[in-house]
Protein backbone atom coordinates (compact mmCIF):
# COMPACT_ATOMS: atom_id res chain seq x y z
CA UNK A 1 0.00 0.00 0.00
CA UNK A 2 1.16 3.66 -0.59
CA UNK A 3 1.88 5.36 2.38
CA UNK A 4 3.36 8.81 1.59
CA UNK A 5 6.10 11.18 -0.20
CA UNK A 6 9.27 11.72 1.29
CA UNK A 7 12.00 13.96 0.62
CA UNK A 8 15.34 13.79 2.58
CA UNK A 9 18.57 15.90 2.14
CA UNK A 10 21.91 16.95 3.55
CA UNK A 11 24.11 20.29 3.79
CA UNK A 12 27.51 19.62 5.45
CA UNK A 13 30.77 21.59 4.68
CA UNK A 14 32.74 19.11 7.09
CA UNK A 15 33.87 22.06 9.21
CA UNK A 16 31.96 22.17 12.91
CA UNK A 17 32.02 25.89 12.63
CA UNK A 18 29.89 26.43 10.04
CA UNK A 19 26.16 25.76 9.61
CA UNK A 20 25.19 22.09 8.43
CA UNK A 21 21.71 21.23 7.58
CA UNK A 22 19.59 17.92 6.86
CA UNK A 23 16.15 16.53 6.53
CA UNK A 24 14.86 13.16 7.73
CA UNK A 25 11.95 10.69 7.07
CA UNK A 26 10.30 8.99 9.94
CA UNK A 27 7.58 6.36 9.70
CA UNK A 28 6.73 4.92 12.89
CA UNK A 29 4.95 1.83 12.21
CA UNK A 30 2.68 0.31 15.02
CA UNK A 31 1.60 -3.22 14.81
CA UNK A 32 -1.43 -3.92 16.02
CA UNK A 33 -2.33 -7.78 15.73
CA UNK A 34 -1.45 -10.46 17.82
CA UNK A 35 1.67 -11.64 15.86
CA UNK A 36 5.01 -10.50 14.63
CA UNK A 37 5.10 -9.36 11.09
CA UNK A 38 8.19 -8.38 8.89
CA UNK A 39 7.02 -5.65 6.59
CA UNK A 40 8.65 -4.64 3.42
CA UNK A 41 9.52 -0.93 3.89
CA UNK A 42 10.15 0.45 0.14
CA UNK A 43 11.30 4.16 -0.79
CA UNK A 44 11.00 4.89 -4.16
CA UNK A 45 13.28 7.67 -5.60
CA UNK A 46 11.74 9.45 -8.59
CA UNK A 47 14.23 12.67 -7.94
CA UNK A 48 17.91 12.53 -7.27
CA UNK A 49 20.38 15.34 -7.41
CA UNK A 50 23.84 15.89 -5.56
CA UNK A 51 24.81 19.41 -6.03
CA UNK A 52 27.39 21.03 -6.23
CA UNK A 53 28.15 18.78 -9.14
CA UNK A 54 24.80 18.50 -11.27
CA UNK A 55 22.34 16.03 -11.19
CA UNK A 56 23.92 12.44 -12.13
CA UNK A 57 21.53 11.64 -15.14
CA UNK A 58 22.89 7.90 -15.39
CA UNK A 59 20.94 5.87 -13.13
CA UNK A 60 23.62 3.03 -11.91
CA UNK A 61 25.74 6.38 -11.11
CA UNK A 62 22.33 7.56 -9.23
CA UNK A 63 22.33 4.08 -7.49
CA UNK A 64 25.76 3.55 -6.42
CA UNK A 65 25.89 7.76 -4.83
CA UNK A 66 22.18 6.64 -2.98
CA UNK A 67 23.97 3.28 -1.72
CA UNK A 68 26.83 5.86 -0.54
CA UNK A 69 24.84 8.94 0.79
CA UNK A 70 21.79 6.86 2.04
CA UNK A 71 23.35 3.78 3.29
CA UNK A 72 19.64 2.35 4.86
CA UNK A 73 17.59 2.91 8.08
CA UNK A 74 18.40 2.42 11.67
CA UNK A 75 16.71 0.16 13.59
CA UNK A 76 14.54 0.94 16.63
CA UNK A 77 17.55 0.36 18.80
CA UNK A 78 19.62 2.92 16.82
CA UNK A 79 22.16 1.10 16.83
CA UNK A 80 21.84 -1.70 14.31
CA UNK A 81 20.41 -1.05 10.42
CA UNK A 82 17.13 -2.93 8.90
CA UNK A 83 18.29 -5.72 6.67
CA UNK A 84 17.66 -4.68 2.82
CA UNK A 85 19.84 -2.76 -0.25
CA UNK A 86 18.76 -0.33 -2.94
CA UNK A 87 18.24 -1.83 -6.62
CA UNK A 88 16.86 -0.24 -9.85
CA UNK A 89 13.22 -1.28 -10.51
CA UNK A 90 11.48 -0.07 -13.46
CA UNK A 91 14.06 3.03 -14.33
CA UNK A 92 14.39 4.20 -10.87
CA UNK A 93 16.16 3.54 -7.49
CA UNK A 94 14.26 1.78 -4.75
CA UNK A 95 15.33 1.00 -1.41
CA UNK A 96 13.82 -2.13 0.35
CA UNK A 97 14.05 -3.19 3.37
CA UNK A 98 12.75 -5.86 6.09
CA UNK A 99 11.10 -4.62 9.01
CA UNK A 100 10.56 -6.78 11.71
CA UNK A 101 7.74 -5.72 14.48
CA UNK A 102 6.49 -7.46 17.17
CA UNK A 103 2.92 -7.85 18.02
CA UNK A 104 1.29 -4.63 19.66
CA UNK A 105 4.55 -2.61 19.64
CA UNK A 106 5.89 0.16 16.97
CA UNK A 107 9.25 0.73 15.24
CA UNK A 108 10.39 3.71 13.69
CA UNK A 109 11.89 3.53 10.25
CA UNK A 110 14.16 6.55 9.92
CA UNK A 111 15.88 7.66 6.03
CA UNK A 112 18.92 10.16 6.71
CA UNK A 113 21.66 11.22 3.96
CA UNK A 114 24.72 11.80 5.12
CA UNK A 115 27.97 13.61 3.17
CA UNK A 116 30.53 16.15 3.52
CA UNK A 117 30.87 18.58 0.24
CA UNK A 118 28.45 17.03 -1.06
CA UNK A 119 24.47 17.71 -1.24
CA UNK A 120 22.35 14.46 -1.76
CA UNK A 121 18.67 15.76 -2.22
CA UNK A 122 16.18 12.23 -2.72
CA UNK A 123 12.76 12.81 -3.15
CA UNK A 124 9.64 9.99 -3.83
CA UNK A 125 7.11 7.52 -2.08
CA UNK A 126 7.39 5.10 0.08
CA UNK A 127 5.47 1.54 0.16
CA UNK A 128 4.36 -0.84 3.12
CA UNK A 129 3.40 -4.72 1.96
CA UNK A 130 3.61 -7.68 4.46
CA UNK A 131 5.48 -10.28 2.03
CA UNK A 132 5.66 -13.71 2.09
CA UNK A 133 8.67 -15.18 4.14
CA UNK A 134 10.40 -18.57 4.53
CA UNK A 135 9.12 -21.39 6.32
CA UNK A 136 11.40 -21.91 9.46
CA UNK A 137 11.48 -25.46 8.52
CA UNK A 138 12.18 -27.74 5.61
CA UNK A 139 11.75 -27.39 2.30
CA UNK A 140 11.87 -23.65 3.13
CA UNK A 141 8.63 -22.29 1.42
CA UNK A 142 7.50 -18.97 0.84
CA UNK A 143 4.23 -19.21 3.16
CA UNK A 144 2.26 -16.29 3.53
CA UNK A 145 2.65 -14.03 7.46
CA UNK A 146 -1.20 -13.92 8.19
CA UNK A 147 -4.29 -15.25 7.04
CA UNK A 148 -6.52 -11.96 7.31
CA UNK A 149 -4.79 -8.50 7.11
CA UNK A 150 -2.79 -7.03 9.29
CA UNK A 151 -4.06 -3.78 11.52
CA UNK A 152 -1.64 -1.56 11.70
CA UNK A 153 -1.10 2.32 12.72
CA UNK A 154 1.09 4.97 10.37
CA UNK A 155 2.72 8.15 11.07
CA UNK A 156 5.00 9.48 8.73
CA UNK A 157 6.82 12.63 9.76
CA UNK A 158 9.55 15.01 8.40
CA UNK A 159 12.29 16.52 10.41
CA UNK A 160 14.31 19.66 9.76
CA UNK A 161 17.73 19.85 11.78
CA UNK A 162 20.33 22.27 11.84
CA UNK A 163 23.89 22.16 13.61
CA UNK A 164 26.86 23.75 14.07
CA UNK A 165 29.96 23.84 16.57
CA UNK A 166 28.74 20.23 16.93
CA UNK A 167 25.77 21.07 18.31
CA UNK A 168 21.60 21.04 17.25
CA UNK A 169 21.24 23.94 16.96
CA UNK A 170 17.79 23.87 15.24
CA UNK A 171 14.92 20.66 15.02
CA UNK A 172 11.52 20.56 14.20
CA UNK A 173 9.36 17.63 13.22
CA UNK A 174 5.75 17.81 11.00
CA UNK A 175 3.66 15.03 10.01
CA UNK A 176 3.73 14.06 6.60
CA UNK A 177 -0.23 13.35 4.60
CA UNK A 178 -0.69 10.00 4.30
CA UNK A 179 -1.97 8.83 1.00
CA UNK A 180 -5.21 7.35 2.60
CA UNK A 181 -5.81 10.51 5.13
CA UNK A 182 -6.15 8.28 7.98
CA UNK A 183 -3.67 6.76 9.79
CA UNK A 184 -5.25 3.09 10.53
CA UNK A 185 -4.88 0.36 7.67
CA UNK A 186 -5.36 -2.96 7.18
CA UNK A 187 -2.67 -3.95 4.98
CA UNK A 188 -3.50 -7.63 3.02
CA UNK A 189 -0.97 -10.05 3.27
CA UNK A 190 0.49 -11.06 0.53
CA UNK A 191 0.08 -14.64 -0.59
CA UNK A 192 1.42 -15.65 -3.76
CA UNK A 193 5.10 -17.07 -3.98
CA UNK A 194 7.90 -14.30 -3.60
CA UNK A 195 9.55 -14.33 -7.23
CA UNK A 196 12.20 -11.55 -8.22
CA UNK A 197 12.69 -11.71 -11.88
CA UNK A 198 15.80 -13.30 -12.61
CA UNK A 199 17.90 -11.34 -15.77
CA UNK A 200 19.09 -15.53 -17.00
CA UNK A 201 20.21 -14.18 -20.36
CA UNK A 202 22.41 -11.35 -18.57
CA UNK A 203 24.14 -13.68 -16.49
CA UNK A 204 24.72 -16.34 -18.89
CA UNK A 205 26.60 -14.22 -21.27
CA UNK A 206 28.20 -12.10 -18.85
CA UNK A 207 26.57 -8.64 -19.88
CA UNK A 208 28.10 -5.43 -18.70
CA UNK A 209 25.67 -3.29 -17.65
CA UNK A 210 24.11 -5.95 -15.65
CA UNK A 211 27.18 -6.96 -13.59
CA UNK A 212 27.78 -3.38 -13.19
CA UNK A 213 24.10 -3.47 -11.79
CA UNK A 214 25.00 -6.27 -9.20
CA UNK A 215 28.72 -5.50 -8.15
CA UNK A 216 28.70 -6.81 -4.70
CA UNK A 217 27.91 -10.20 -2.20
CA UNK A 218 25.79 -12.24 -4.02
CA UNK A 219 21.62 -11.98 -2.97
CA UNK A 220 20.56 -15.03 -1.22
CA UNK A 221 16.90 -14.76 -2.37
CA UNK A 222 18.12 -14.23 -5.70
CA UNK A 223 20.20 -17.27 -5.85
CA UNK A 224 17.96 -19.28 -4.15
CA UNK A 225 15.08 -18.10 -6.63
CA UNK A 226 17.40 -19.41 -9.73
CA UNK A 227 17.99 -22.41 -8.03
CA UNK A 228 13.79 -23.34 -7.27
CA UNK A 229 13.23 -22.30 -11.15
CA UNK A 230 16.26 -24.41 -12.82
CA UNK A 231 14.98 -27.51 -10.77
CA UNK A 232 11.33 -27.23 -11.35
CA UNK A 233 12.75 -27.37 -14.89
CA UNK A 234 11.50 -30.61 -16.90
CA UNK A 235 13.41 -33.18 -19.36
CA UNK A 236 12.40 -31.01 -22.39
CA UNK A 237 12.67 -27.38 -21.17
CA UNK A 238 16.07 -28.65 -19.98
CA UNK A 239 17.17 -29.75 -23.07
CA UNK A 240 15.56 -26.23 -24.67
CA UNK A 241 18.12 -24.18 -22.39
CA UNK A 242 20.89 -26.41 -22.87
CA UNK A 243 20.71 -25.73 -26.32
CA UNK A 244 20.31 -21.88 -26.06
CA UNK A 245 23.07 -22.10 -23.08
CA UNK A 246 25.58 -23.89 -26.33
CA UNK A 247 23.89 -21.71 -28.96
CA UNK A 248 25.62 -18.53 -26.91
CA UNK A 249 28.51 -20.27 -26.05
CA UNK A 250 28.22 -20.44 -22.35
CA UNK A 251 29.83 -23.39 -20.83
CA UNK A 252 26.75 -23.72 -18.31
CA UNK A 253 24.84 -26.55 -18.34
CA UNK A 254 21.88 -27.95 -16.30
CA UNK A 255 21.57 -31.65 -15.67
CA UNK A 256 19.12 -33.90 -13.94
CA UNK A 257 21.22 -35.42 -11.06
CA UNK A 258 18.02 -37.27 -8.67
Amino acid sequence: MLVSSFGISSFSTGSMAQRSESSRYWLELTNLSDRSISFEFAAHVTRYSSMPYGQPTDLLVQLAELKKFVGGALAGDYHTWYAGDWALESGHPVLRLTVPVPAKSSQPVRLSASSVDRYPQAEGYVELTVPVIRSATPPFEWIPQSDRPVPVLLYPSTEERAAQGGSVIASARQPLPLVTGQAYHEIPPNTSLKIRAIPLHDILVRKPAFLAATAGPPDEDAARSLIEMLTALGDNDRAALNELLKTMQSPIRVENRD
